[in-house]
């Protein structure tokens, strides 16, 4: 497996364990038993993509509120 394949099936197994976490509302435990990974994996990714999903939506209000105190002041970037 290839550095960038790594990569990939990293973030595919983060965002999984996230979307079966917040969604589907299971366990840790239980989120373990369904990828076949440890719990300190598990837990490892659940941090890493809330950290990641809280950056984005942190990113797109800054942009938000940059591009309305820009609209509002006539200035442009």
């Amino acid at each position: 497996m290839t550095a960038l394949e790594t990569l990939a099936n990293e973030l595919l197994n983060t965002t999984f364990s996230v979307l079966l976490s917040e969604i589907s509302g299971l366990k840790h435990r239980s989120i373990s038993k369904i990828i076949g990974k440890p719990l300190e994996a598990i837990r490892v990714w659940l941090s890493a993509g809330r950290k990641s999903l809280a950056d984005g939506m942190l990113a797109s209000f800054d942009a938000f509120l940059l591009k309305g105190v820009l609209i509002s002041t006539g200035r442009a970037l």
